[in-house]
């Protein structure tokens, strides 16, 4: 028979017990995901976020693949980048970043959101002018949501976009691109202006400095016809007909 001779049983039954209550309480409801808690989402609503994530409510947080989430979450193309993490004792944490929309480009019918770098985040049937400018011109040969748009001159075009600046893109109704040969802008109230074409670099510059024309110009009050910024450091500014003596 077996004998305890150091008196160790009562030790390890009593140290079982522990492990065993330890263990319970670790898959207990205290520790089953009751919340969601999501930063960052401007387009999404938490509730979308979290149904994206696929999380599960009253799952154990111990068991919850924090990879695996990511990754999901990740998957849609609006979602540049997650970052998700365990809240003890019953939380997650969700931080997105967006893709925002910097441009639209027609497509067979269709209206293709495109972001900063070039990638397809959407698709719409029809567009609306809210500070994302149509870009026209442009014959897309691969277009795929959450992946890159290969188009001549799209990475021209976008520079000079992001150069314009957020404010000034609200006024922004068109910016018209040849490939090789120019960029042209157009804003809602009518004015053109001619950028010319070059290296991405030289094109954000004139999108910076066309941007701040337009601020200025629409500070003022003023009404002009068209903007030359072919040659950056002499702009032409051509005003209206009535206000003709004001050209420069």
């Amino acid at each position: 028979m077996f004998r305890d001779e150091n008196g160790l049983l009562p030790f390890f039954f009593l140290l079982l017990l522990i492990i065993a209550a330890i263990f319970g309480f670790l898959r207990s409801s205290y520790f089953s995901v009751d919340k969601v808690l999501v930063e960052g989402n401007r387009s999404f609503t938490d509730e979308e976020v979290t149904v994206y994530a696929g999380i599960v409510q009253g799952q154990n947080l111990f068991q919850v693949d924090l990879r695996r989430i990511k990754s999901r979450l990740e998957s849609n193309p609006k979602i540049a980048e997650a970052v998700v993490r365990r809240k003890w004792p019953s939380s997650i944490v969700i931080a997105i970043k967006e893709r925002e929309p910097l441009a639209i480009i027609p497509y067979h019918g269709y209206f293709i959101e495109v972001d900063r770098a070039g990638v397809a985040i959407g698709v719409l049937e029809s567009f609306k002018n809210r500070g994302v400018p149509l870009l026209s011109g442009l014959i897309p040969y691969k277009v795929g949501v959450g992946h890159l748009v290969e188009a001549e001159g799209l990475d021209v075009a976008l520079e000079v976009i992001a150069g314009l600046g957020r404010e000034v893109l609200f006024r922004i109704s068109e910016v018209n691109v040849k490939p090789g040969r120019g960029v042209t802008v157009y804003t809602i109230d009518g004015t053109r202006a001619l950028l010319g074409w070059d290296k991405p670099p030289v094109m954000a510059s004139r999108g910076e400095k066309l941007g701040a024309i337009l601020e200025q110009v629409w500070q003022e009050g003023r009404r002009i016809e068209s903007i030359d910024l072919r040659f950056e450091r002499r702009p032409v500014i051509y005003v209206e007909p009535r206000q003709a003596g004001k050209t420069r």
